[in-house]
């Protein structure tokens, strides 16, 4: 048997499975309408006619699916003896060539579907073809009595038979006195264990089932070692009765494996968890042979719970999700029979497939799921309010993660605010089992304090969730290691909100190492949260400039995650395309414009369409994308194509910020900022002006008000604003910008030197050029000085592509400067160490540094120029065969450079001392550089900033 993968399903016998709930279309006794069942009860005879339509009839009856003239959504599908015809289509021979369509021959928009997984659920009319409840798999049979086969085929977890009797732990709160149960399993455990050393055949068998109730006590009041001890020796025990009486209590060790599993999971082992539960379904299996009967059992389904549980845990995400499902349907099958007496297995079922559902990225329903499962708990603290527990606070935690992940922070809020409230309540009235239960809240609120822009508040909240699992990891390292590996992750971030850069390294570097030592044990379980740890190391890496560390890190994570796409890949799209940003951050901040480009290029289809299903969570994350991209194609000098998505990024951030001033006011400067720069490589200063005022207006109100987090970026403002009005010959305003610029990030260099101090020496570099433009001649080269010396000894230390540019940026204005002063010697050996600098920078990215080269390069000729030295020549033909290289990327940008650069050739080629100057092959020579200058010039529709080479401009 096999399921049908032809584009037309040939004529035969077939059970028929919805895709997305796995459930069997089948009929309920007494009615003929279509529903979905837990089981493949109903086999259809499937005929292909001529014209390529399909008849489908029940095979027990000669009656066809048939439905109503004029059909809307909503309409049942049902059974009439006369035949009708149905188009069954292929959903996609690539992507899905399994799944069916199936739709009236007369109204092609409605399809076949099942709106839930409930059994007995009819099937009905619903619009959209993309929607997996509509798609349908078709197995075909060899007879009808194939589908009993079929059946006993269902996983092992489906033939099973659940526990009668002893099947509910004894509950901790024994009259609100958790310290009584414990006491009450204590004492039966030391009264069997005295009967059965004397009777073992009478008692063993009820001191292995105390043993289990004592296990659950132990485990839940976070007695952990002693709880699977006492587990181990029940699960023994009844191995030990199995071989003497086979059938009387293997219901019995099916439930101590059970419990046995949890107990091993609270000590770390999860994959012997997921081996002991296996092991219970498994013998549920066993006894189903016989009495199959007996599938829809609470012990069945409690099983199937716990056995998805540890499959999602270590990493089997697939196979978690269908087992989910299947202890999902016993629930309910069950819950229509016995209303209100499963209600809290069906809740914990349903948090658990929420989960199964969020890790292979299906959130909607993942969210729906959490929601009913927030509603059962509310049910029954209704129903029970002296009951003492915590379960609506800690569904109203996991509610609050699932509605952020869908962007829906205000509603997640509050629900994790009270879950808070209600957690530390329990744990002041001295019960510390709810300590692990406060701390993971507390990561969820610090990242809902974080949405609404509090950042002090989302860091005490996430500086006390780790002082809680440090404290728990002291004491059972194997258990809490992994939760205080993920409070370090989320502290990390509340870190750099505060620019604590180096304290948030220190912290995730520790969640790292911790990660690595629990893959080393137990590989599958835990490399999805070492990439994630991993990427959060990048980014904090980045903020402190430890550039080549961070593209390692990041390179390593992306690795992970595309491993782990190979198996589930609509799992971790999200995770890749945040890895991917993380790491085209990195290869910009170390110069590979092109790698980033190219990598941020992979992640923003992922981010359009997560924005498209989650705007509010990911609109963020793509302007931020936009933005990499544009600042890449600005490093490559494209300034064209780095325009439009640049534009696209501050309209993001412009909606973002229309709702949330606070959070998002900081990042549309920024944006803005880089708006600006693209404006102004293309020469639109009045344009890029416009942009720098709007950048200062959002953000100078937040500096005012918070100095600590702001100051960077209104720094980084000023200095844009400056160069545009530089730029406009607004000198005076320039300078004052630029002075108030430098006046926040001496300050910044004081208290991080590593990470500010490159930032000042471009400010002292504007700041020279300003006092050039007004004739302060000595003023500018008193700055430049201080500049050159920065970033001498900065270079000195940090062997880093920008630190090296900006010094080869330095000394070519000092040449300039010094060269205006006379000082012809000086200035010559600035500029041939400026120019060495660039070439040192080229081997490795070309495209990032070969501009600096030639600019360093015209610098060399303008100091040489007035000498009519031969260096002049030689400078102004290497500067040209460097734009004419460059210029294919971008003509807008290095057209005029080229052009400028001609005419510096041309201009050589009259200087007495050069030999080629007077010859005829020079004049032509000449003549050929002027028209092709003039020509270049003509084309151009951008009218050119000056530049300079000594002094300010070039004369």
């Amino acid at each position: 048997m096999s399921y049908a993968d032809d584009e037309y399903i040939p004529t035969g016998l077939y059970v028929i499975q919805n895709f997305s709930h796995k459930n069997w279309i089948g009929l309920r006794d007494g009615k003929e309408t279509l529903h979905g069942a837990a089981g493949p009860d109903e086999v259809w005879h499937i005929t292909l006619k001529h014209n390529h339509k399909y008849v489908i009839r029940s095979s027990r009856k000669t009656v066809f699916a048939q439905c109503e003239p004029g059909h809307k959504p909503g309409n049942f599908i049902f059974l009439q003896p006369d035949e009708f015809d149905w188009v069954i289509k292929r959903r996609s021979e690539v992507t899905a060539p399994e799944c069916y369509l199936i739709y009236s021959a007369s109204n092609p928009r409605y399809f076949w579907s099942l709106p839930d997984g409930e059994s007995g659920t009819p099937v009905v009319f619903a619009s959209g073809e993309g929607i997996r409840k509509s798609w349908w798999k078709f197995k075909k049979l060899e007879s009808a009595t194939d589908a009993t086969i079929l059946a006993n085929e269902l996983s092992e977890s489906l033939r099973s038979l659940a526990l009668i009797d002893g099947s509910e732990r004894l509950p901790v709160n024994v009259n609100g006195d958790s310290g009584k149960a414990l006491e009450l399993a204590r004492g039966a455990v030391k009264k069997l264990r005295g009967q059965s050393r004397e009777h073992p055949d009478v008692f063993m068998g009820e001191l292995a089932k105390s043993l289990d109730r004592l296990a659950a006590c132990l485990s839940d009041l976070g007695h952990r070692e002693e709880a699977l001890l006492a587990i181990q020796q029940s699960v023994s025990s009844y191995r030990e009765l199995l071989q003497n009486s086979p059938d009387s209590f293997i219901i019995d060790l099916s439930h101590s494996l059970d419990t046995l599993a949890f107990c091993l999971g609270d000590m770390g082992q999860l994959k012997e968890a997921e081996e002991a539960a296996a092991e219970a379904c498994n013998r549920h299996h066993d006894i189903a042979n016989d009495r199959p009967e007996m599938l829809l059992t609470p012990g069945l389904a409690r099983a199937l719970n716990t056995l998805s549980f540890f499959q999602r845990l270590n990493g089997h995400r697939k196979a978690a999700l269908e087992t989910g499902h299947r202890s999902i349907r016993i629930w309910r099958e069950l819950e229509r029979d016995e209303t209100g007496r499963h209600r809290s297995d069906l809740a914990s079922s349903l948090c658990n497939l929420s989960y199964c559902m969020r890790s292979v990225g299906d959130y909607e329903e993942a969210l729906e799921l959490m929601e009913q499962y927030v509603q059962i708990r509310k049910e029954l603290a209704n129903a029970n309010p002296q009951s003492v527990n915590g379960g609506v606070a800690v569904a109203f935690y996991h509610l609050s993660i699932c509605l952020r992940t869908v962007g829906r922070y205000t509603d997640a809020f509050p629900y994790v605010e009270e879950s808070v409230r209600s957690l530390r309540t329990l744990v002041n009235d001295h019960k510390p089992a709810f300590i692990p239960n406060l701390a993971l809240a507390l990561i969820e609120h610090s990242e809902c304090f974080n949405d609404m822009g509090l950042i002090q508040k989302a860091l005490d909240a996430s500086q006390e969730s780790v002082q809680l699992f440090e404290t728990l990891a002291r004491q059972a390292p194997s258990v809490y290691n992994p939760l205080l590996a993920r409070s370090l992750v989320a502290h990390s971030f509340r870190l750099v909100g505060v620019r604590r850069s180096d304290d948030a390294v220190s912290s995730v570097e520790k969640a790292v190492q911790i990660i690595r030592d629990l893959v080393q044990r137990n590989l599958e379980a835990h490399r999805a949260g070492l990439a994630s740890a991993l990427d959060a190391l990048s980014f904090c890496l980045t903020r402190v400039k430890r550039k080549s560390l961070a593209l390692e890190t990041s390179r390593e994570a992306v690795e992970i995650w595309r491993e782990l796409s190979q198996q589930i890949p609509q799992a971790f799209d999200t995770h890749i395309s945040l890895s991917l940003f993380h790491q085209a951050i990195a290869m910009k901040q170390l110069a590979f414009f092109e790698d980033s480009v190219e990598t941020i290029q992979e992640s923003i289809p992922i981010f359009k369409q997560l924005s498209r299903r989650f705007p509010i969570a990911y609109n963020a994350y793509l302007a931020e994308a936009l933005n990499i991209l544009s600042r890449g194609l600005r490093g490559l000098y494209r300034p064209e194509e780095a325009l439009e998505p640049m534009r696209q990024a501050v309209s993001m951030y412009h909606d973002l910020a229309y709702n949330d001033r606070g959070k998002y006011d900081p990042h549309l400067s920024r944006n803005y900022d880089d708006l600006a720069s693209c404006l102004q490589m293309l020469d639109r200063h009045d344009e890029a002006f416009q942009a720098c005022e709007e950048s200062l207006e959002k953000i100078r109100g937040r500096a005012e008000a918070h100095p600590e987090l702001h100051n960077p970026v209104f720094a980084k403002s000023l200095h844009t604003i400056s160069y545009s009005a530089f730029c406009l010959h607004r000198y005076e305003e320039a300078l004052k910008f630029i002075e108030e610029s430098i006046s926040f990030r001496r300050d910044f260099v004081r208290e991080r030197p590593k990470i500010a101090t490159l930032d000042l020496v471009r400010s002292l570099r504007q700041r020279a050029c300003c006092l050039d433009g007004l004739n302060l001649q000595d003023e500018a080269f008193a700055t430049i000085q201080e500049a050159v010396q920065l970033v001498s000894d900065f270079a000195s230390i940090y062997q880093d592509p920008f630190v090296q540019e900006e010094h080869s940026l330095a000394l070519g204005l000092m040449a300039s400067q010094t060269f205006v002063k006379w000082r012809w010697s000086e200035a010559d050996n600035a500029a041939a160490k400026g120019v060495q600098i660039a070439r040192d920078l080229v081997p490795d990215r070309p495209k990032a540094f070969k501009c600096l080269l030639a600019r360093s390069l015209c610098v060399v000729y303008g100091i040489n120029r007035l000498r009519n030295n031969k260096k002049t020549l030689v400078a102004g033909e290497e500067a040209v065969q460097i734009y004419r290289e460059l210029a294919p990327n971008s003509h807008i940008y290095f057209n005029p450079k080229l052009a400028d650069a001609l005419d510096d050739v041309a201009a050589a080629l009259t200087f007495e001392t050069i030999p080629l100057a007077g010859s005829q092959d020079g004049r032509h020579k000449r003549r050929d550089a002027l028209r092709e200058a003039e020509l270049l010039r003509r084309t151009s529709s951008q009218p050119q900033t000056p530049h300079m080479i000594f002094g300010l401009f070039r004369v």
